[in-house]
């Protein structure tokens, strides 16, 4: 339970260190979220919900039935 706050600490010391993230490989090192922690949007204690829609795949042949 405690991944994403010391993840998140560890992101945000790198930071402020460095000015940059080295390597962008975990949901802790997105702009939105970091920013929703650094304006205290996001606590400590919070529990953190993230959808991702991203996922669609359409063919050529086949006719979709949804709408994006």
């Amino acid at each position: 339970m405690w991944y994403l706050y010391e993840r998140t600490q560890q992101v945000l010391k790198e930071l402020r260190t460095t000015g940059k993230i080295s390597i962008i490989d975990d949901i802790t090192m997105g702009w939105d979220y970091l920013g929703a922690v650094d304006d205290g949007e996001i606590k400590e204690n919070d529990i953190i919900l993230m959808v991702s829609l991203d996922g669609a795949q359409l063919y050529k042949s086949k006719s979709s039935d949804c709408w994006m």
